[in-house]
């Protein structure tokens, strides 16, 4: 990867508290922080709240639902552009499977006996693809400082949030799931619309398209490098016995509070201390964390240790490549919703296999 783009040898804007604040305050919006209640959503509706690693097979299902919707709407808009009629269509059809899927899982809880946990699992999947896909168009219209910002801040916040939903019964955690994608919705039109209005003051940055000049063998490598942690961290999710595994209230503070301040050293590391940001230092964090996670519930009688950096390096990993894709993007001419569609399913497509097989054989492994 070029020198002259590499996030690990530049500056991103500011160094220092005061510099900080004069710059990033000053544009702060609270509908930038949208991208909250799509977070807050996929706890409610997917990741049972993070009360343990994941929701077993409903969250398996769901995700790879999403993986199917992706690579069809890559298909199609690698053809056509995503404008006019077509991204109004995705609009209504997100919210509206995004509404539903909570619905039905209310009605499960109601009528236990109806087979509604996997269909609306699948409805939870199909509905977050362009739901929360439609921000990272948000978010290439900011620069590295506020992208960075935002990216983390939405992820940390939402942490804290998830907390609270962890603590609620899941009647009223279902009940806030219904409203966070109209909620969504009406943010990130908010969001383009304070850009459309500050253009003259604060101007969009361009793309300078260095990506396109590397080898053909980048981005293949780039995304078999995501496929195959991922894999790692779909089996470490369910090791050692396909069970997700239930965190105690203590062990998901834990978890919460650990992404929560991960966002903000980033934050601080980079915008007010004014230090590189490196993408090797974050992918090792990564490793690190779900390989002690490994060991620990392997030498420990209780997993629930473990099984909590797990879920840490699972949760963070949102924001690594949330703002991975934000940065390929400023230096590439590919589209940002096709970016994001390739980096999601190479995300999505080998945690869930690997979830799956750890589900289906590991209880067969002794």
């Amino acid at each position: 990867m070029s020198e002259e783009v590499s996030m690990a040898q530049r500056h991103v804007h500011t160094r220092g508290w005061k510099d900080f604040r004069s710059t990033y305050i000053p544009r702060f919006a609270a509908c930038f922080f949208g991208l909250i209640a799509i977070r807050v959503w996929t706890q409610c509706c997917l990741y049972d709240r993070y009360a343990a690693t994941d929701s077993g097979a409903i969250t398996i299902v769901g995700n790879m639902a999403r993986v199917a919707f992706i690579l069809v709407l890559m298909l199609v808009f690698a053809r056509l552009p995503l404008v006019g009629r077509t991204r109004k269509a995705l609009d209504c059809f997100s919210i509206t499977a995004m509404t539903l899927a909570p619905v039905l899982l209310l009605v499960q809880i109601e009528y236990p006996s109806l087979p509604l946990a996997l269909p609306a699992s699948a409805l939870a999947g199909l509905g977050i693809v362009w739901g929360g896909g439609m921000w990272i168009t948000f978010f290439d219209r900011l620069d590295e400082g506020e992208s960075l910002i935002y990216s983390f801040a939405c992820l940390g916040a939402s942490a804290v949030a998830g907390y609270g939903l962890g603590m609620l019964p899941i009647v009223a955690v279902f009940g806030i799931g219904l409203f966070m994608p109209t909620l969504s919705f009406v943010l990130f039109k908010q969001a383009m619309d304070a850009l459309d209005s500050r253009c003259d003051v604060v101007p969009e940055p361009k793309r300078d398209h260095i990506y396109d000049s590397e080898s053909k063998w980048l981005i293949p490598r780039i995304l078999l490098g995501i496929a195959l942690l991922d894999f790692a961290l779909g089996i470490a999710r369910g090791f050692p016995s396909g069970m997700s595994i239930m965190l105690s209230p203590l062990f998901q503070l834990a978890h919460q509070t650990a992404v929560a301040l991960l966002c903000v050293g980033v934050i601080w590391w980079v915008l007010v201390r004014g230090r590189g940001l490196s993408f090797g230092s974050l992918w090792w964090l990564e490793v690190a964390l779900m390989v002690a996670g490994v060991l620990l519930i392997v030498a420990l009688d209780q997993p629930q240790s473990g099984a909590t950096l797990i879920t840490i390096s699972n949760t963070f990993m949102l924001g690594v490549l949330w703002y991975g894709v934000y940065d390929f993007c400023r230096h590439s001419s590919i589209p940002p919703y096709m970016a994001l569609g390739a980096v999601w399913i190479a995300h999505l497509l080998p945690r869930e296999a690997g979830r799956w097989l750890i589900f289906h054989f590991g209880p067969s492994l002794g």
